[in-house]
């Protein structure tokens, strides 16, 4: 009885055209620079290049549909939405919100001057409500020098806060050169104004302990010193743990806003 013959290879399934796949990244460089040279705030600029990527690949999948290879259908994709060296400006010049365009119409300096007072005039008010109803000015003379020198720096590190407060989110300045103001300045303005009240609480204690131990002090008049100095150490630590928590939560909002922004 003879061994039955081996099967043959099934026959073959015939397969339509593959359908044309968008690349993954082909189009990131492009939408990169876009994203870099659009002078548009955020989240206009992230909806604007979502647009931009959905409509090329949109028309990058009709080329390759029509028998274009990758790089020709890139190419074509490209060519259709007119995305050229110009395209970011003209792009955002269509999208700018009005009252960039009003704001950029102003003189550089003029500009730089409604930065500085639209962050300095919530600091003033801020200011004057604390002495009419907070006994700032009491501290300030208690602590002498020390809380005056604690008081100058840690208004920088608050006034640095206020003014990306309003670049970021009033006048919504996402330029390179608004972005660029998210430095950790304001965490080392924190430090100084802490170490500043530190080294001037420790140098009244000296003073007040000095005179004391050398019997030009009475004690009632020791402990009204040792509890004066303290207010050097109270207004710094305030104010250091102010900026620190207005920069973690500015940095947060602007992550949230822009989660390439770190």
């Amino acid at each position: 009885m003879s061994a039955p013959a081996a099967p043959g290879p099934a026959p073959s399934t015939p397969r339509g055209p593959r359908a044309p796949q968008a690349p993954s990244d082909g189009f990131a460089p492009l939408l990169g620079r876009l994203e870099r040279e659009l002078d548009l705030p955020y989240p206009e600029r992230s909806h604007l290049l979502e647009e931009i990527a959905a409509d090329l690949h949109a028309a990058y999948a009709a080329a390759r549909a029509s028998g274009a290879d990758d790089a020709a259908a890139r190419a074509r994709a490209i060519h259709e939405l007119g995305l050229d060296a110009g395209a970011a400006a003209e792009l955002s010049a269509v999208h700018t919100p009005a009252l960039h365009r009003a704001l950029r119409r102003l003189p550089a300096p003029a500009q730089g001057g409604f930065e500085v007072l639209a962050a300095a005039l919530p600091l003033v008010v801020c200011f004057l409500y604390l002495c009419k109803e907070v006994p700032l000015m009491q501290f300030l003379r208690d602590g002498g020098f020390g809380s005056i020198l604690v008081l100058i720096i840690g208004g920088f590190g608050l006034g640095l806060l206020t003014q990306r407060a309003v670049v970021w989110f009033i006048l919504r300045d996402h330029s390179p050169r608004g972005l660029g103001k998210n430095t950790a300045a304001p965490l080392l303005l924190a430090a100084a104004t802490l170490c500043a009240a530190v080294l001037g609480t420790a140098t009244n204690f000296y003073v007040v302990l000095r005179a004391w131990s050398e019997d030009h002090l009475p004690d009632a008049h020791m402990r009204i010193g040792l509890r004066e100095s303290l207010s050097t150490l109270i207004l710094g630590a305030a104010l250091a743990t102010l900026i620190v928590l207005g920069h973690t939560a500015l940095t947060a909002a602007l992550r949230r806003l822009r989660p390439a922004t770190a």
